[in-house]
């Protein structure tokens, strides 16, 4: 036989021979019994348990990290397709990578986000979980979170508590989080919406926290459209916390006769209110929540960009010394903003006294005469 002929039937055979996988290792047995953990997990769980129990399994994944990450990536790719995946082993294996993981977990940790079934039993019952992967997401600035925001948070109650912090969120405040910490872009994100009458007023709300007078117009385009008191209260706050002198002027040009009879009566009462709004009005207030007086413009440009940063919030930089501050009105305004970003990138006990704080400076500065 030639040699040509056996080497051809040496790779025959060796085509031919059944190729058996490698028998699992201990440690990949171990990651995937926790994987199937995760599976078993049913709404009706106590928190509490579930709790203990994630925390075991991820101290497993660090313990065994090198070899647990690639079983982890995998699983998630091979999750997303079956037809039973389970929202809970995607969310907690995925918010494990994105949390836990190399930059090349990244990707596959959105991956497993996006699948997760949002209106799933089991994910309701771990809200504050799934809440603070969307959260990081958002921090990412990946615009893909904007439309599951939308569909998730913004359409849909979902009222949040973080025991941790204390912090009771209702609906919007949930939002005003998860925008708020997207940062630059949401604002315009969100101004389409405020067309809809489904969503306008949950819409106003966030830009209540959030928003600029660069949606003063869609704002009175979303109280003419409605015609109620609802929209208008909300209406009426943005523009006078978050409009500027724009927003004062056009609460104070609004022709009642426009408006229904409900909201015709409380703009006539609000009336007083609104003219005495100014940058004097806010200073005063400033005045009475103390603090240093004043403080060295090139201290406070570092200390709000060390905020913006987010290397923490400074207590001590008083609202009233910013006020004060010979800092252009502009560039003080385009730091305070990055401040207030930072903020809601970060959970913690105070975050949404400082950020309406943040606000009120901003739409102080906006009135203040120069």
């Amino acid at each position: 036989m030639s040699t040509l002929r056996l080497a051809a039937l040496i790779v025959v055979a060796a085509l031919a021979t059944p190729v058996f996988a490698q028998a699992p290792g201990p440690v990949e047995q171990e990651v995937r019994s926790r994987l199937e953990a995760m599976r078993a997990v049913r709404p009706t769980d106590s928190a509490e348990a579930v709790g203990k129990q994630m925390d075991d399994i991820w101290k497993y994944f660090d313990a065994n990290r090198a070899k647990a990450l690639p079983i982890l990536r995998a699983a998630i790719l091979a999750e997303e397709h079956r037809p039973d995946k389970s929202p809970f082993m995607l969310l907690g294996t995925g918010f494990y990578l994105y949390t836990h993981g190399d930059k090349i977990d990244r990707e596959p940790a959105k991956v497993a986000l996006f699948a997760v079934d949002s209106s799933s039993p089991i994910i309701r019952a771990n809200l504050e979980q799934y809440f603070y992967f969307v959260h990081a997401v958002a921090i990412e600035h990946d615009e893909r979170v904007l439309p599951l925001i939308d569909a998730v948070f913004l359409d849909k109650k979902l009222p949040l508590v973080i025991p941790e912090f204390a912090l009771n969120l209702d609906e919007s405040l949930v939002c005003v989080m998860l925008y708020g910490a997207y940062g630059e872009g949401a604002e315009a994100h969100l101004q389409p919406f405020l067309q809809n009458p489904a969503r306008s007023q949950k819409v106003i709300e966030i830009l209540i926290w959030i928003g600029s007078p660069a949606s003063n117009t869609a704002v009175l385009g979303a109280i003419r459209a409605n015609r109620n008191l609802d929209t208008f209260a909300r209406g009426t706050a943005f523009l006078m916390q978050a409009g500027g002198p724009e927003g004062k002027s056009i609460m104070q040009k609004i022709n009642p006769a426009d408006l229904d009879p409900a909201s015709a009566e409380a703009l006539n009462k609000s009336h007083q209110h609104i003219d005495v709004v100014s940058g004097a009005w806010y200073k005063s207030i400033f005045d009475r929540m103390g603090g240093a007086a004043t403080i060295p413009d090139a201290d406070i440009r570092r200390r709000l960009a060390a905020t913006a940063a987010g290397k923490g919030r400074d207590e001590s930089l008083s609202p009233r010394a910013i006020y004060a501050s010979g800092i252009p009105r502009d560039e003080l305004i385009l730091l305070l903003t990055a401040t207030r970003i930072a903020m809601l990138q970060h959970v913690y006990d105070q975050v949404l006294q400082d950020v309406r704080t943040t606000d009120m400076v901003i739409n102080a500065l906006r009135l203040r005469d120069h």
